[in-house]
């Protein structure tokens, strides 16, 4: 678990407060790690042992009055693992790459291994660092203190704990951009279905045009073969009809 708190306080010496702070760090086994002077306001961070925590914050409390107190944890054991399980398969992999290069002759195959193992070794000490990272966030936890005075309390943030149109406006524009990127999630994730679905539609289109076109080329045959068959049905009796009258004109 990593812990962290944010406080601002008013008190008469904003100066007193961040060595009482300091002071109440250094008792719980921490040390600061930054302060800032400024007109009338100090800004300062500690850092103590998970089980200084609380007492730590308290103690900052009891200087004068708290405006705002903002305290926080998380969970990175997730995180934790899968930084350990990757630094742990990116030392195998150069360790083989290692044992490779000792074992290549070939110039070239000697530079394409050296390259690849110094890729790993890179990985390795970055992974290295992002582990001793998480290590110290583990095993200290985060405290910053603002102080002021009594009559420039007016200079520090919003309580957040309080209701009103600020707290409002600001978990509106959360709920905003939570909702606009569950948005664009459910979209990438139904796109491909999407695609094919116009696809089938195209193809559907192309095929029922095609059977239409067949048809239309099908009843314009019909057609063309029923009135040649009635062409031949009226020529023929209009010859008959012609002959008649000549044999006619012989028997005459």
């Amino acid at each position: 678990m990593v812990y962290s708190a944010s406080l601002d306080v008013t008190v008469e010496d904003p100066g007193e407060g961040s060595r009482a702070t300091t002071a109440a760090a250094v008792d719980g086994g921490g040390f600061r790690v930054s302060e800032s002077v400024q007109q009338n306001r100090v800004d300062v961070v500690v850092r103590v042992p998970p089980k200084a925590f609380q007492s730590t914050i308290d103690a900052i409390a009891r200087l004068g009055t708290v405006k705002r107190r903002e305290i926080s944890s998380a969970d990175i054991t997730a995180s934790f693992v899968d930084l350990e399980t990757r630094l742990k398969n990116a030392k195998v992999s150069r360790d083989r790459l290692a044992k490779l290069l000792a074992d290549s002759v070939q110039v070239d195959n000697i530079v394409k291994v050296e390259g690849a193992l110094q890729e790993r070794q890179t990985l390795v000490e970055q992974l290295e660092g992002q582990m001793r990272l998480l290590k110290s966030q583990v095993s200290l936890s985060t405290i910053s203190a603002t102080f002021v005075t009594p009559k420039h309390a007016n200079d520090l943030k919003v309580d957040h704990d309080v209701p009103g149109f600020v707290r409002g406006l600001r978990n509106g524009w959360a709920a905003f951009r939570n909702g606009v990127a569950w948005t664009f999630t459910a979209m990438g994730a139904s796109l491909p279905f999407l695609v094919l679905i116009g696809l089938l539609v195209v193809l559907g289109r192309l095929a029922l045009q095609v059977w239409r076109v067949r048809r239309r080329n099908l009843a314009a045959g019909v057609a063309v073969s029923d009135m040649a068959n009635d062409s031949e049905h009226a020529i023929g009796p209009a010859v008959s009809s012609d002959e008649h009258p000549s044999d006619g004109g012989g028997h005459a």
